[in-house]
């Protein structure tokens, strides 16, 4: 939206007066996380002590904010944060409805003496994009004050702090309209140190200034900020280059293994120095090594510039990587640069690699809080349900998602989706799964898509259902299975939940043991039932109760195999004419789904087992 002037009847009446944040001698550091602001709603006022809100010009202007993931173009203060997550950022969008806004913080000195300057250090958090016009940037400006207030729409009082000024990280929005982005990843680190005096009982006020710029607007915000105030003589300025960018971001994932270059901007224009930069494959234990002066390191300026490029670098799938670099490498004016010697300042992973079958039980990945590798939940609707880890720890996890929550059916639509699949060359390729239905209401819908990208709103992608039927689901577990029409290109699996308020139909339901394998170069489990045969009770990793039937005396071979078809396990079992029941006991199975093949010699019948 365009810059709209500022009209009196768009004013907001500032802020009423909050408490300060002291500053005293032995406490001269404050640290904030923004982690208590409010996840769900609008018309917030809920902030951490000392902190307050101004707005002016445009209908929407008020001194509360609201709670975002990016998603939406409402001019207003936010508390960003991934939906449900308590992981939060303070930060605005200033567009039509709301011009322009402050956000900051006032600290009072209470040290006894006078205070001579602060270091200043935040996240810069980028979590939207709103323009296909990389001349549209949106920037919050930093200021502070000693006889000001957030509530003021004048700079005569203020002293500004270039060196902060948040400038929009991603520029241009995917597809040439707005779009939310993930502002834990989309991040930038800034810093500075300023020297001012300020009396004892004096109060400093810090300012993050944000207005409405030209077309749809971006959003950033501030977290993890720490200010260190100094007493006595200020320190001389630190003139070395500090690092304020990673390409990829620090503790990204899904990193595709196209990428051929990463990158690092440095707070001020640097030269090359000498050393190297290591990208370590700490999977394999591999270095891929390069001399800062050769010529896949280059400056944005060519022989200076503020951001560093290293290209030729090769990942491969399923890896994980972190980046260190020599302070040698990079200086400004002399000041050499601090390097970057440990393996958590700058890691991340790849896009795990095509798998030609699924095995999963989530009792690994649960165990450590996180989706197995390459799973992915999508939340289309819905604010704080989603697909989540389930069930007893050490024993038996599972993927759990419920709209039932705080005593009222929510509308909510939530994917939980496998990794490619690729059953290029494979036949009768199965899908089995345990499923259960905890409440009356709307079933999942498990579906196919040959074309989903992997990542993003599983919308934009054709899926087409597997048509399983649930009708018999109960609040007791139960096995589904389907046959998957091979596909020469990679598949993804989704479990589809649905559910809305007003139908007041939002069910429990939890999945689990999701196993997807071509079976012809094991034993087809359909078309072979000479013998019948079928697995009693719930198996386990010792005991496997199978009941079958053959029409006289007679010794039969019982073999359990796995999905790659490894016979794991046989015995050789006196059956007497007609229905037998036999427990087998093989040896510390792990968990997933086995085949079971009982014969006579001249016929045979086959079932498949998942082993808790």
């Amino acid at each position: 939206m365009k810059k709209l002037a500022l009209l009196l009847s768009g004013l907001a009446i500032g802020t009423a007066a909050m408490a300060q944040i002291s500053i005293t001698g032995s406490n001269l550091t404050y640290s904030q996380d923004f982690n208590t602001l409010d996840i769900t709603g609008t018309n917030l006022t809920n902030l951490p002590t000392g902190w307050s809100i101004y707005e002016w010009g445009g209908t929407g202007a008020n001194t509360s904010y609201r709670a975002g993931d990016g998603s939406s173009n409402s001019g207003d203060t936010y508390s960003f944060g991934a939906s449900g997550a308590t992981e939060r950022a303070l930060g605005s969008l200033a567009s039509g409805g709301v011009a322009k806004i402050n956000y900051g913080a006032s600290f009072t000195n209470n040290t006894g003496t006078s205070i001579t300057g602060f270091s200043i250090t935040f996240n810069q958090e980028q979590w939207r994009a709103g323009d296909a016009n990389p001349l549209n940037l949106d920037s919050t400006r930093v200021f502070y004050s000693l006889t000001s207030t957030i509530a003021d729409s004048n700079f005569t009082d203020w002293t500004e702090i270039p060196l902060l000024q948040m400038t929009s990280i991603i520029p241009i929005a995917t597809g040439g309209s707005g779009n939310g982005l993930d502002g834990n990843l989309t991040t930038l680190l800034k810093t500075a140190l300023e020297t001012v005096n300020v009396p004892n009982g004096t109060t400093l006020t810090l300012r993050f200034y944000d207005w409405n710029s030209g077309g749809s607007d971006d959003a950033n915000a501030i977290d993890d900020l720490s200010m260190t105030f100094i007493t006595g003589t200020p320190p001389p300025p630190n003139y070395k280059p500090m690092v304020v960018m990673l390409d990829p971001a620090d503790n990204s994932s899904n990193l595709p293994v196209s990428t051929t270059m990463i990158r690092m901007a440095f707070d001020r224009i640097v030269t090359k120095g000498t050393g190297s930069i290591v990208l370590h494959n700490d999977t394999d234990g591999t270095n891929q090594t390069f001399n800062v002066t050769s010529s896949a390191v280059t400056l944005s300026g060519g022989t200076t510039g503020d951001t560093v490029s290293i290209t030729g670098i090769t990942l491969a799938a399923g890896k994980a990587y972190h980046v260190t670099f020599d302070s040698t490498a990079f200086d400004t004016a002399g000041y050499k640069s601090y390097g970057v010697y440990d393996a958590t300042t700058w890691n991340f992973s790849t896009t795990p690699g095509t798998a030609t079958g699924i095995n999963e039980t989530f009792d690994a990945a649960c165990a450590t809080g996180s989706l197995p590798m390459g799973w992915t939940r999508e939340n289309i609707l819905g604010n704080n349900q989603q697909w989540n880890c389930a069930g007893t720890v050490g024993t038996d996890r599972y993927m759990q998602m419920n709209g039932f929550a705080g005593s009222a059916n929510n509308d909510n639509e939530d994917w939980l989706i496998t990794p490619a699949i690729n059953m290029a060359g494979q036949s009768n390729t199965m899908l089995y799964f345990r499923g259960y239905k905890g409440f009356t209401g709307s079933d999942i819908d498990v579906l196919m898509s040959t074309n989903y990208s992997g990542t993003g709103d599983p919308n934009n992608a054709t899926w087409n259902s597997l048509g399983i039927n649930f009708s018999g689901a109960t609040s007791s577990w139960a096995t589904y299975s389907s046959v998957l029409n091979n596909s020469t290109n990679p598949v993804h699996i989704a479990f589809k939940y649905n559910c809305s308020a007003a139908g007041a139909d939002c069910a429990q339901w939890r999945i689990d043991s999701v196993v997807v394998s071509g079976t012809a170069s094991i034993l087809s489990v359909k078309g072979n039932n000479q013998l019948p045969v079928e697995v009693l009770g719930a198996a386990n990793s010792n005991r496997i109760l199978v009941g079958f039937s053959v029409e006289k005396p007679a010794i039969v071979t019982a073999s359990v195999y796995d999905l790659t078809g490894r016979e794991v396990f046989r015995s050789n079992i006196q059956a007497q004419g007609g229905s037998n029941r036999v427990a087998l006991t093989p040896s510390s199975l792990t968990p997933g789904m086995y085949i079971v093949r009982i014969t006579n010699g001249t016929e045979y019948g086959v079932v498949k087992a998942i082993v808790e």
